[in-house]
């Protein structure tokens, strides 16, 4: 007996220190153990880290969705059950503030619960638009036909007629009170249209608009030039230009420069032909120009050596322009000198008798033609039909 009671202790002795053994890893291995033990409390507090809700505004007639409360976290795994207990108290056709209920809802059958805000609104709370477009209060209200007297139309008015900036519209619908944000934003670059420009060798590119056929801007801009001109040899460059507005947006074009030599002479205007009668005077530079392509208007000679304004003929006067590189322009033009016709004479006298005597031969002339046509016998109305009659043939 005492044998088996020794062997019975000494098996007890041996499942004890198993037991304690597998007690010491455990301790030793506790959180694996906690793990396994405590499922729900662990995964409680996973779900507390990972599921996150908020708060959310919507317009009026809403769907209620609840994945529109949740933001998962990026270290978020596992799957959940997102479910809303009290739909039948949120009324998404009527402006104002709900209490969302939650029960959220793992894989492994964990639950928390959870409430998060719902504003069912009439307006936007923030809008942002880019400098020159339009705003007006269908960018704002959810539903025209029940709040589309919620905004001022002279607060729209105000903020288009202004530029960019942040502004505030204040509206009221059903007793709820909003104020919107408006954000005016110029994200947009110039539009800018460039042409090509010609140059003489040594002239100088004074404008950088020299080289712009266009450019549209809502707001102020600055344009660069950001190559620079070299205009000491003949040739063509490429030349880039910047436009850049107030708000730092940019556009950049290029376009060329041709430097030429200067070849080309002054041209003349105005050389027509002179008719004077003998005795007679001209001033030959009268409503005579000379312009030049580079150097604009220049100074011109003129050679009138060959004519002789006391002898009737037809004589050319010689006109020359030089411009500042040395090219050289000659035009004429035609002179004609007549003789004095006896009427011309007669005008040309200042005697006062030689005037009473050109109406006395008119007269005389006149009684001639009188007596040719009429008679004695006609009367007065007979004569004045002869005479037309005469003067018509």
């Amino acid at each position: 007996m005492s044998g088996k009671r020794e062997k019975k202790e000494t098996i007890g002795h041996k499942i004890g220190w198993i037991i304690g053994s597998i007690i010491c890893v455990a301790i030793i291995a506790g959180i694996v153990i906690a793990t396994v033990v405590m499922p729900k409390v662990k995964g409680k507090e996973t779900m507390e880290a990972q599921i996150q809700l908020q708060d959310i505004e919507k317009p009026i007639g809403y769907q209620l969705d609840s994945n529109d409360f949740i933001t998962p976290l990026e270290e978020q795994s596992g799957s959940y059950q997102v479910e809303i207990q009290n739909p039948e108290t949120i009324d998404t056709q009527n402006v104002g503030e709900y209490t969302v209920h939650f029960v959220i809802t793992d894989e492994k059958g964990n639950q928390i619960e959870k409430t998060c805000q719902l504003t069912i609104t009439y307006i936007k709370k923030e809008l942002t638009i880019e400098l020159g477009t339009l705003l007006t209060i269908e960018n704002l209200i959810y539903d025209m036909e029940k709040a589309g007297n919620a905004v001022n139309q002279a607060d729209i008015d105000a903020i288009n007629q202004s530029g960019v900036g942040e502004y505030e519209i204040h509206s009221e619908y059903n007793g709820m009170q909003n104020t919107t944000k408006i954000v005016v934003k110029d994200t947009t670059p110039p539009e800018l249209t460039l042409k090509e420009v010609t140059v003489y060798v040594g002239q100088t590119v004074e404008d950088v608009n020299q080289f712009v056929e266009a450019i549209q801007e809502k707001s102020e801009f600055n344009l660069i030039m950001d190559t620079t001109p070299d205009v000491t040899k003949e040739g063509t460059q490429e030349i880039t230009i910047t436009a850049e507005d107030a708000y730092g947006n940019k556009t950049t074009q290029t376009t060329k420069l041709n430097v030429v030599n200067d070849t080309e002479g002054p041209v003349f205007s105005g050389l027509n032909q002179m008719n004077i009668t003998v005795g007679g005077s001209l001033d030959y530079k009268k409503d005579v120009s000379a312009n030049d392509a580079k150097d604009g208007k220049v100074e011109f000679t003129v050679d009138s050596s060959k004519v002789n304004l006391q002898k009737a003929g037809t004589y050319e006067v010689t006109y020359t322009a030089k411009d500042q590189a040395g090219n050289q322009t000659t035009g004429t033009r035609k002179v004609v000198v007549s003789e004095k016709t006896t009427a011309t004479a007669k005008a040309n006298t200042t005697n006062t008798g030689t005037s009473a005597n050109t109406t006395d031969d008119l007269n005389a002339k006149a009684d001639a033609v009188i007596q040719k046509v009429t008679n004695a016998s006609m009367s007065m109305s007979q004569k004045v039909l002869a005479l037309v009659v005469y003067f018509k043939n």
